[in-house]
């Protein structure tokens, strides 16, 4: 009777492990989306720092201009 009851419960077991374990997935969490700037923001940028440069004259002579001397006072 010992004998007829431990096989009973060792074979009552193996159909449980049978099927292996089972891995149940999280389901899917929403990923924050990284948006990277537009390269035509980027160009745009970089051809309004051309045009300062270009239109801000960038010339190395001295244009310091004196002013008129003031007029004298007449009585």
């Amino acid at each position: 009777m010992k004998s007829l009851l431990l096989a009973a419960v060792l074979l009552s077991a193996t159909p449980v492990h049978a099927g292996g374990p089972v891995i149940i997935e999280d389901p899917e969490v929403p990923q924050a989306v990284v948006r990277k700037p537009d390269a035509v923001f980027l160009v745009a940028l970089a051809g309004l720092a051309v045009a300062a440069i270009v239109l801000g004259g960038g010339s190395d002579t001295c244009t310091t201009e004196t002013a008129p001397p003031a007029p004298e006072p007449r009585c």
